[in-house]
């Protein structure tokens, strides 16, 4: 049954898609509200720029759908267009579909230029408009996806080369100590005492997968250090 339930949440299709609307007329949003709804999406809806701002301070969504004006008689558009000057500053914001009532060729160019995926006119087709938010919800869970692998590469490439720093320093200290090599950094470590009393006993060699050189082992200053402890 566990089994089964980490599946079911591991679905893409399961996992619900959570939309933004944000216009200023009531009627707009209850329609979309209920399209949506219909479809299996879950919406939160505000009317203003500010409000869209703070929801995205509380939570996390799929699909920001929104309106390019919200003053009454306001044709420009510039309060959307400042709006999405605002989230493309903001690098988790998520895919935003813009609409307006008077669209043109150059305002939705220009909203385009501000990181919107897609742009839809009022009134809005509803297989088009759902189709569009279908399209775009996947391509950002794809890139959060892009995203969250490329931080856990990070992540494993740091500590490996913290790994391969900390190798390399061992075998450095195991030279120093058995050979007399000078150390590369100047910092003085103390060698263990009759360490080249215990010379004649070959030293453990433990293979490594990044030989120093041309050699095909590295030296272990611990298995040294716990040589020259059995030898006392």
């Amino acid at each position: 049954m566990a089994t089964m339930a980490l599946e079911i949440t591991n679905d893409p299709e399961a996992i619900p898609r959570r939309v933004l609307i944000a216009d200023d007329q009531p009627d707009v949003l209850e329609a979309l509200r209920l399209l949506l709804k219909g479809h299996g999406y879950t919406t939160e809806a505000v009317a203003s720029p500010a409000a869209v701002l703070e929801a995205l301070r509380q939570r996390e969504f799929d699909l920001i759908l929104m309106d390019l004006n919200y003053a009454r008689d306001t044709t420009s558009g510039r309060e959307g267009l400042d709006l999405l000057a605002q989230l493309n500053g903001i690098e988790s914001a998520p895919p935003i579909v813009v609409m307006t009532g008077w669209a043109s060729v150059g305002l939705a160019v220009e909203a385009m230029q501000h990181g919107v995926g897609d742009f839809i006119e009022k009134p809005w087709a509803n297989t088009r408009l759902l189709e569009i938010l279908q399209k775009q919800i996947e391509m950002g869970r794809q890139r959060r996806e892009a995203r969250r692998q490329a931080i856990v590469e990070s992540k494993a490439q740091t500590e490996i080369a913290h790994q391969l720093h900390q190798q390399e320093r061992e075998i450095g200290e195991a030279r120093h100590c058995v050979f007399g090599e000078p150390l590369r950094d100047s910092v003085q470590i103390g060698c263990p005492e009759r360490v080249l009393d215990v010379l004649h006993e070959p030293p453990r060699l433990i293979p490594t997968q990044h030989p120093i050189g041309s050699r095909d082992f590295r030296l272990s200053l611990s298995a040294v250090r716990r040589n020259a402890q059995l030898s006392s």
